[in-house]
């Protein structure tokens, strides 16, 4: 198994600052990179994983596991913010119902009432945007805190960065929508 920390000169850690990843990505890439007259192809694949795995949190948090405690198997999952995950895909049906019925509306009055729902499905979905980005903040000092010899510590946070992600994209993709 590939060890991506050492691919890219990195100690191994729950918490990695992407920027810190990004930089010595291209570092390492500048003097690899295939298009070079010495370039080298697989390290060039080698460095690109590693930012994939590494620049995430959950993919890192799951890299760490597999590193330091191969055999480990999960005895528990946990369990999603049942109340968030609600809210959260309520605000993407509703975003997608208000979309639909904007670009349906054919009468002065019509358009007028999708204009407010959809204003006010905007504040909700930028209210829950501000609210999954300030669970992530909490998490991120979480992630930077959490000592690496507690693989059930290590896998259940993964998951919870892994809910996180999905309802993060959730959200964005209703905003778009509208």
């Amino acid at each position: 198994m590939s060890d991506h920390f050492a691919e890219l000169g990195l100690a191994r850690a729950a918490w990695v600052e992407a920027e810190e990843v990004k930089s010595r990505h291209h570092l390492l890439m500048a003097e690899c990179h295939p298009d070079k007259s010495q370039g080298d192809g697989n390290r060039a694949t080698r460095l690109n994983l590693a930012r994939r795995i590494l620049e995430k949190p959950a993919t890192r948090l799951r890299h760490v596991l597999e590193l330091e405690f191969p055999n480990f198997q999960s005895t528990q999952k946990p369990e999603p913010d049942w109340d968030l995950f609600s809210r959260t895909g309520e605000a993407a049906r509703l975003a997608t119902q208000v979309a639909s019925a904007t670009a349906s509306a054919t009468s002065p009055l019509a358009r007028a009432v999708a204009k407010k729902q959809s204003a006010e499905t905007r504040k909700n979905l930028a209210a829950l945007q501000e609210e999954l980005a300030q669970r992530a903040t909490d998490m991120e000092q979480k992630t930077k805190s959490l000592p690496l010899t507690d693989p059930q510590a290590i896998s259940n946070l993964a998951e919870e960065w892994t809910f996180l992600n999905r309802w993060q994209s959730v959200i964005h993709e209703a905003q778009s929508t509208l």
